[in-house]
């Protein structure tokens, strides 16, 4: 027998967000807040009646019930040349990127760069499963709401080894009855990347009813405000060059309005830039006779060389190249067959500070060791001429007095 089946729920609205019929559930947000210009993640978790089923799974997300389809895609099963593959179909505006894994029960996507047109728009997911023996479609919408955005409140700089904090404002609900829970996630890179903390609150009549951390990578993430005001800022202890990046914080809250329950998700996105001032982590002559300096520092360092006659040398030259190493945040310059004997200064230097030091090099070989070498190879060649001379005077002689 055919096995088919469809589960297809809107995803942001305001209505219940955990379906279930006929084995079938669903667990959708009622609302995502995302912002302007920035990526967010829309969730949608399922799960089917056929435990064993390896067959094709068919995710299509659109607006509605019967509107227009934004990203349609296929999982494959075992029998076909795409083994479990992911093939899209559709993609409206290349805006999407799958993020879930239908064999997992996770068709959660991600909609790139949020435009003012997307506000209020209703969501479905939809989940289908191969063939025709069935097909099932209800829920609720899940509305996607687009806030506006000023790049300089979610723009943060740190300095390497101090401390820096990313804002994350929300919104919580004055309507809720009995209890309300909300959990804060803090991701790096993008809405469903590395998760480097895990918060979660529980709240009774706006007071505290509970409290628990369950991630905190490193031990260095703190938040730095009450939750249950609506904020989950978070503060980076002890700032390092690789912390650099993009991070999404994610407040997800449920509560009980009148008879049901409701999910809203709040995303935000904030960058942050770490900076150092520039440090030479070591100069040191290598074989050949050549002169490394290695500085870190970012913005990245110049670096700058002084001559023992205190000339500035040329910069990014055959004689003096210089490498970026970006994943490190390092410089390295050279000084290739040094020309002179004596002092060199390395000077690295960014807009955060500035540092420098000094190596004795030995130089190109000296004059006056040329000279010497020069006249003693003169020398020899006069006594090498005389011995000739000699030896032919005396044999013209000898035979002389042959005759």
């Amino acid at each position: 027998m055919m096995l088919g089946a469809v589960l297809c729920t809107l995803v942001l609205s305001a209505s219940a967000s955990r379906l279930s019929r006929n084995g079938w559930t669903m667990e959708t947000p009622d609302t995502v807040t995302g912002r302007l210009g920035s990526p967010v993640t829309v969730y949608c978790k399922f799960t089917h009646p056929h435990p064993r089923y390896t067959g094709n799974i068919t995710i299509m997300w659109k607006a509605g019930r019967t509107g227009p389809v934004y990203i349609k895609y296929t999982n494959y099963g075992p029998d076909s040349q795409r083994k479990y593959q992911n093939v899209i179909d559709v993609n409206e505006g290349e805006r999407h990127r799958v993020i879930g894994n239908p064999r997992r029960n996770d068709a959660t996507i991600e909609i790139n760069q949020l435009r003012g047109e997307d506000n209020n728009k209703l969501w479905s997911c939809c989940v289908e499963l191969q063939g025709e023996d069935g097909k099932f479609e209800t829920g609720h919408g899940t509305r996607l709401i687009v806030a506006g955005h000023e790049e300089k409140l979610r723009s943060v700089t740190g300095t390497k080894g101090g401390d820096a904090t990313l804002p994350c404002p929300f919104a919580i609900p004055n309507t809720y009855q009995n209890r309300a829970t909300v959990t804060v996630l803090w991701r790096r890179g993008r809405p469903h990347g590395q998760l480097v903390f895990n918060y979660t609150l529980g709240l009774t009549a706006h007071t505290n009813s509970g409290e628990s951390e369950t991630v905190n990578e490193g031990n260095r993430y703190k938040l730095v405000r009450n939750v249950g005001d609506g904020d989950a800022s978070l503060k980076i202890r002890g700032l390092e060059l690789n912390d650099t990046g993009r991070y999404f914080c994610h407040v997800h809250i449920m509560f009980i309005k009148e008879t049901y329950q409701q999910d809203q998700v709040t995303q935000n996105m904030s960058r942050l830039q770490v900076v150092a001032p520039a440090v030479i982590l070591n100069l040191s002559l290598v074989a050949g006779g050549d002169i490394v300096c290695t500085a870190e520092g970012e913005p990245p360092a110049n670096i700058t060389w002084i001559d023992p006659e205190n000339n500035t040398l040329p910069i990014n030259t055959n004689h003096t190249p210089v490498t970026h190493v970006p994943d490190k945040h390092q410089t390295v310059g050279e000084i290739r067959g040094p020309r002179l004997r004596g002092t060199y200064h390395c000077v690295a230097e960014n807009t955060q500070g500035r540092d420098a030091r000094d190596i004795l090099a030995p130089g190109p070989q000296s004059n006056g060791g040329r000279t010497v070498y020069i006249m003693v190879s003169i020398v020899v060649l006069l006594v090498l001429v005389t011995a000739i001379i000699i030896w032919r005077v005396k044999r013209g002689r000898c035979l002389q007095t042959k005759v």
